[in-house]
């Protein structure tokens, strides 16, 4: 191996070339060499990707409610806008691609706005705490059914065993009265990526706060129809960019600004051509070495407001986080039409931030034929992302938190839409000194209480504690469930309970629970 190496290497390089034996005869070294780095980098790059995704499999999620007053201040942001990026960073040795924290802006299921907010598993504990002011977060976990709270086994009452479900006929003719299930409807995904129109030096104009911009998003979701599984999302995933990397990119920008020397609109001031310039340098070797005129002999220094425009908002006096950003606009209609149109909808939203930079779609948008994302060549991309939330965008933008404030945070009391999903005012975890209720006697259960850590349990408070209780609500939120759960525990406890029903609904719902030998002799129904 080493002979063949060799004599190529003899062919490539000339025998009069210095230091040429040596090199020969080190030749099949420097392939081996070669060779071995090009293989452990391969094989770092795939365990990279694969670290990569799998920290995007786990992926921690959380809702911000707001309230009906929430009006927050920069001074709010600001620290909003710090654990945005002190969550992103909670890993050690994590890929660029998943460290993106994702705000959610779209439909819930309802036809309503909701924000949600998704990060790294290990920034759970950061994110469920409250960051902006009259915002409630809530854990995804707790909304995933029954089975994350223990069943209930009343103590001193051994569950009996479930009667033998009848066999069911199977009839394999179609009843002629019986109508058949629809078929769910087909639906149409539009999707767009936007990205910033000029370079990301220059400004966006920060959103008006009155009226809210998530205003126009909320209309659109008002016309989604969520039974037939429409939704509309817009997707905000930022990553924080490191204060030495803002300083790199704002020497970079200062030396093209000495490079254009005084401009104004973008074109050169004075008769002379750009110093640095590729024709500059030509005309100056053909005429020896020397400038063609004593006129450009002196470089022309830029102004203070050259170096500023040419710096932008990456100014050093300017104290803000910088967030490298990826905009992902997603629409599932029930026809191709409808869903480009609220598309559109969505996009218009972002109209809000034009000013001297922009947002605009990538892919086809010219002429009449406008897939954007939905083209075959970047659907897969722009799904995968959508799906996993991986921090991949089409091009590299930062942008400063001031000018993304409105999409980091929820709906604001200027957002007169009413779909937003709200809270009637932020609620304070549940003490850890309530006890949990495991059907134990002696208790009142008060229902499921989420902790600060996310897990939920059913509380109780000792029967002896409690004088008298009262529940004051709107229609459907419970207050008859509570209250018939409380009788039916102290049943079973060996109190004496009297329930009344005006309606008589609630009664037939615990029945069931009342035919277990330890309390039907106790039981009297009067109708």
């Amino acid at each position: 191996m080493g002979d063949i190496v060799a004599s190529v290497f003899s062919f490539v390089v000339p025998a009069d070339v210095p230091w040429a034996q040596l090199l020969r005869e080190v030749a099949w070294w420097l392939v081996w060499v070669g060779a071995l780095g090009a293989l452990v980098a391969g094989a770092g790059s795939l365990w990279w990707r694969w670290r990569a995704c799998r920290l995007l499999r786990n992926r921690a999620v959380v809702e911000l409610v707001p309230s009906h007053n929430f009006d927050p201040s920069d001074k709010d942001m600001a620290p909003h806008a710090a654990r945005l990026a002190r969550a992103s960073q909670t890993t050690q040795w994590t890929p660029r691609r998943a460290q993106g924290m994702r705000l959610r802006h779209g439909s819930d299921g309802h036809g309503q706005l909701a924000l949600r907010m998704e990060g790294p598993a290990t920034s759970a504990a950061l994110m469920r705490l409250p960051s902006l002011p009259n915002v409630q977060v809530r854990s995804r976990q707790s909304r995933r059914g029954r089975d994350l709270v223990e069943r209930i086994t009343f103590e001193g009452a051994t569950p009996l065993p479930r009667p033998a479900a009848a066999p069911q006929r199977v009839s394999l003719v179609k009843s002629s009265g019986q109508s058949a299930p629809a078929e769910p409807d087909a639906l149409y995904v539009a999707r767009a990526e936007l990205v910033l129109a000029r370079p990301d030096h220059k400004r966006l104009t920060p959103a008006a706060l009155d009226p809210d911009p998530l205003q126009v998003l909320a209309d659109a979701c008002a016309q989604v129809d969520a039974e037939r599984g429409e939704q509309a999302e817009l997707v905000v995933d930022v990553v924080p960019v490191a204060s030495w990397r803002v300083a790199a990119w704002r020497r970079r920008l200062v030396r093209l600004a000495e490079l254009r020397g005084p401009s104004a609109y973008g074109e050169m001031l004075g008769s002379g051509r750009r110093s640095g310039s590729w024709m500059s340098t030509l005309v100056e070797g053909l005429n020896g070495g020397k400038p063609l005129s004593s006129s450009s002999a002196s470089k022309p220094l830029p102004r203070q407001k050259d170096l500023a425009d040419g710096v932008g908002k990456f100014l050093p006096a300017t104290d803000a986080q910088v967030f490298a950003v990826q905009v992902l606009v997603r629409v599932a209609g029930t026809h191709p039409a409808r869903a480009q149109a609220r598309l559109h909808q969505v996009m218009a939203v972002m109209d809000a931030w034009s000013g001297e930079n922009w947002w605009r779609p990538v892919g086809p948008r010219r002429a009449g034929w406008r897939p954007y994302s939905s083209v075959w060549w970047r659907r897969r991309s722009f799904d995968r992302r959508y799906n996993s939330g991986e921090f991949a965008p089409a091009r590299r933008q930062w942008v400063t938190s001031g000018e993304l404030a409105a999409l980091l945070r929820p709906a604001t009391v200027h957002c007169t839409a009413q779909n937003v999903v709200r809270t009637g005012g932020t609620l304070a975890p549940a003490p850890r000194t309530l006890p949990t209720w495991t059907g134990q006697s002696g208790v009142v259960p008060l229902g499921r209480v989420t902790e600060a850590d996310g897990r939920t349990r059913l509380a109780c408070l000792p029967q002896a504690e409690v004088l008298f209780g009262a529940s004051f609500g709107k229609s459907g939120f419970g207050k008859s469930e509570l209250a018939l759960l409380q009788a039916i525990t102290l049943a079973y406890g060996g109190f004496g309970t009297w329930f009344l029903d005006p309606h008589g609904a609630a009664i037939k719902r615990a029945l069931p629970y009342l035919t277990h030998p330890a309390v039907i002799g106790r039981v009297q129904l009067m109708t």
